[in-house]
């Protein structure tokens, strides 16, 4: 390309060196992809709404059941809940946690070892199990049942003060206890396949 005033190459450049001219040629907008981004969020709204209905498929297997109640179970705000419980009913019975554990135990914790009708017949699960440490040095163990339903108060299914050498129950285990555990898991369970 040449400059159309002094004649000089000017190649690809948008003014001359020589003379100064300038072209004042209106140079086009380049699109924006602001189109392109409006459907790339709404394929990806539409198929974040598409994964999580078919998360919420009512479940095919009893198994399925199982693993659907384990899931809403462990999340971490419900182990925070039990936590809080059985650390304001320890306060109350003059022990002071410094730490906790809380973990849901159910199909979920036994699925990669054991096949499910194994697991099932021995009927463990449907509890939490929780841990804490106490300012006297002492461990508080035990299990807790709440499903969280509207107004639920948890049920200690059993809770214990432990040393290294002794154990103090507070809530006596008992068979009874930790089966009907399992029978309320199990009922969840069957009405949740049933639907």
């Amino acid at each position: 390309m040449y400059c159309p005033n002094c004649g000089k190459e000017i190649g690809n450049s948008n003014s001359c060196p020589k003379c100064g001219w300038k072209d004042r040629t209106p140079v086009k907008p380049k699109k924006k992809p602001g189109c392109l981004i409006g459907l790339l969020v709404f394929f990806g709204i539409a198929f974040f709404v598409f994964v999580s209905s078919m998360s919420y498929e009512n479940p095919s297997t009893l198994e399925d059941a199982y693993l659907r109640i384990d899931q809403e179970q462990a999340k971490t705000e419900l182990c925070e809940d039990v936590a809080s419980y059985m650390d304001d009913y320890l306060e109350a019975a003059g022990y002071f946690p410094l730490g906790y554990s809380v973990e849901w135990i159910g199909y979920c914790k036994y699925a990669e070892d054991y096949e499910f009708e194994d697991w099932q017949s021995w009927g463990l699960g449907g509890y939490y199990s929780y841990s804490a440490n106490l300012s006297t040095g002492e461990m508080a163990n035990g299990r807790v049942q709440c499903y969280w339903g509207d107004g639920e108060t948890p049920t200690i299914v059993n809770l214990n003060i432990e040393t290294a050498t002794t154990e103090n129950p507070i809530v006596e285990y008992s068979d009874e206890a930790v089966s009907a555990c399992f029978g309320v898991y199990t009922q969840k369970a069957e009405a949740l396949l049933a639907q």
